[in-house]
């Protein structure tokens, strides 16, 4: 998907030209005329990165809608509302009485309710293939649950990969990091259901070492990647012996991007530490010179009422020595 987007990066900026308006005045005087041109560029105007805590969302909605219970159907029930509630708000229904069928591209892309319609398609698609499962388990004579439940983890993977797909090109690092982790989540327990399990176990320890790396980096949800690794942990047991099938260089490909990746999230992290204790350094600075100034307004208004109390008792001392004089006149 890098090359692809490199590619036609490359080939977009040798076909087109920014965007230029021209415009002349031509002024004539006498026999002499003048023509003037001036070129606007059109400013570039940067998208800011869209935010997703992917896991996040999943693990509050999952725990709070009977996952934790094991009732798939109704976590299926509240993926359905949810989305309903998501395209109304972003109007971005499929038709009222005729349906039509309305895409999430890049373009489309402007606010975070797009990336959530996808991440809820997928754990839509997601709850109906585990439902189907527990009917096998219950029906071990009927094979139809089994194939809906491939089917159901197959349309999950197809939503996960467009996930994560637009997120590679509109959110920040971070985010990308555990949409690289929840798309292989995903594709791992789909191989695991179709028995391949060296692929499962390739996608699955991807996923694995993706959470490992942000558990260390990000430490106010180490507990919530933990439980994530543990739990994928107990899926790679599943697949048995398969690490042994498994070329381990595309593993160490994909860890070496995330490493990457997670480097900027550290920097950028430290950066805004930074931005934000100067902030604070400031706010303090400023909390002090108000105090200051209020107490050298007291001590000024202090001193004031210091010298009209002695100017009084100075005038009811000059009163009272005028009053005896005139008295003293008086018996004279």
């Amino acid at each position: 998907i890098m090359e692809q987007q490199d590619a036609t990066e490359s080939s977009s900026s040798s076909s087109t030209n920014p965007t230029t308006e021209t415009t002349e005045n031509s002024t004539t005087n006498d026999s002499n005329t003048t023509t003037s041109t001036a070129v606007v560029v059109a400013p570039v105007v940067e998208k800011s990165k869209i935010e997703l805590p992917i896991l996040d969302i999943i693990k509050k909605s999952q725990t709070q809608n009977g996952v934790r219970r094991q009732e798939y159907h109704r976590y299926r029930n509240y993926c359905d509302r949810r989305l309903r509630r998501l395209r109304k708000s972003i109007k971005f229904t499929h038709g009222k009485r005729t349906f039509q069928q309305r895409t999430i591209d890049v373009e489309n892309v402007n606010s975070e309710r797009h990336l959530l319609i996808l991440l809820f398609n997928s754990e839509r698609a997601w709850a109906a293939g585990m439902q189907r499962q527990q009917e096998t388990i219950s029906k071990p004579d009927n094979t139809r649950p089994k194939h809906h439940s491939i089917r159901r983890f197959k349309k999950s993977t197809l939503f996960a990969l467009k996930l994560d797909s637009i997120i590679s090109q509109v959110s920040d690092s971070l985010t990308q990091v555990e949409s690289i982790s929840y798309s292989n989540y995903i594709l791992g327990s789909y191989y695991l259901e179709k028995k391949k399990n060296p692929l499962a176990f390739l996608h699955l320890e991807i996923s694995r070492k993706s959470y490992q790396h942000l558990k260390f980096i990000i430490k106010e949800k180490e507990e919530l990647y933990a439980q994530m690794e543990k739990e994928i942990e107990v899926m790679i047991r599943l697949t048995g012996r398969a690490n042994e099938e498994v070329d381990k260089s595309k593993i160490e490909e994909v860890e070496r991007i995330v490493v990457e990746k997670l480097g900027h999230v550290a920097s950028e992290r430290e950066a805004r530490q930074k931005i934000e204790e100067e902030e604070k350094l400031a706010k303090a600075k400023k909390v002090k010179e108000k105090k200051a100034i209020i107490k050298k307004n007291k001590d000024k208004k202090g001193g004031d009422s210091d010298n009209n109390n002695n100017n009084n008792k100075q005038e009811e001392e000059n009163k009272g020595e005028g009053e005896e004089e005139k008295k003293k006149r008086e018996e004279e």
